[in-house]
């Protein structure tokens, strides 16, 4: 990416004009990026910076909270348990729904008053959609009890070696039992498979649940850039 972006697929979602800043600017020229953008008519930003983004007179900051950068050498391959599996359907089962809403309630789009809480469940469930058929996700884990998810795991590899979880959650009722654990055991037998060396992948400060699970499996968890949302002011 080079200083922005218009992301096309955001932006037709939700109707108005949705753009990138990369992370690796400077606030000097974070400022004039801004004054580009409002002239574009761009009406969302996401900008991750390593900086403390202030109110501009073109768009007002919403500081949503920290990216936690996730990382760990990938060793150990073990036989999945046996209520873990690869989900082999093209369509979420109602569980795998119910789930996808917790996991939607912890992200930066649900802390973003601006945004309808049900724009932002229907994003996760075209999320999850495309994630069974394979589409941004290479396969699908489920914990199945009594023949209902209980947790569920998308993971997609890249050519660099390296292996990234995209969503991942389990039923409120069923925390404290290990499933996280035993998918966190599942995905890192697949990834290794696949020859992938190294699990990357990123979260926010505030899931301090999802943390915890990852501290225990040894992921290293890492604070990184700070998360905005910025709003265009009508001037």
């Amino acid at each position: 990416m080079k200083d922005f972006e218009i992301l096309e697929w955001d932006s037709e979602f939700f109707g108005f004009k949705v753009a990138k800043i990369a992370s690796n600017i400077s606030d000097e020229h974070y400022q004039k990026i801004l004054s580009q953008l409002h002239k574009e008519e761009v009406e969302l930003i996401y900008f991750n910076s390593n900086f403390d983004v202030s109110e501009s007179e073109y768009y007002t900051v919403l500081k949503i909270d920290e990216i936690v950068e996730l990382s760990k050498e990938l060793k150990l391959k073990k036989e999945f348990h046996p209520k873990v599996k690869f989900f082999d359907q093209t369509i979420p089962t109602t569980e795998m729904r119910n789930l996808l809403k917790r996991i939607a309630r912890r992200s930066r789009f649900y802390f973003d008053d601006k945004i309808p809480n049900s724009k932002v469940y229907e994003l996760y469930d075209i999320w999850l959609d495309k994630s069974v058929k394979h589409i941004g996700a290479d396969a699908v884990l489920v914990y199945q009890d009594d023949d209902e998810v209980k947790g569920f795991a998308t993971i997609r590899f890249r050519n660099n070696g390296e292996g990234i979880i995209p969503l991942m959650g389990v039923d409120a009722k069923s925390e404290g039992k290990g499933i996280s654990f035993l998918l966190m055991e599942a995905i890192e037998s697949y990834l290794i498979e696949r020859n992938c060396s190294v699990l990357k992948s990123s979260t926010q400060s505030r899931n301090l649940k999802a943390l915890k699970v990852y501290e225990r499996f040894g992921i290293k968890c890492e604070r990184g850039f700070n998360i905005n949302h910025l709003w265009r002011k009508s001037i």
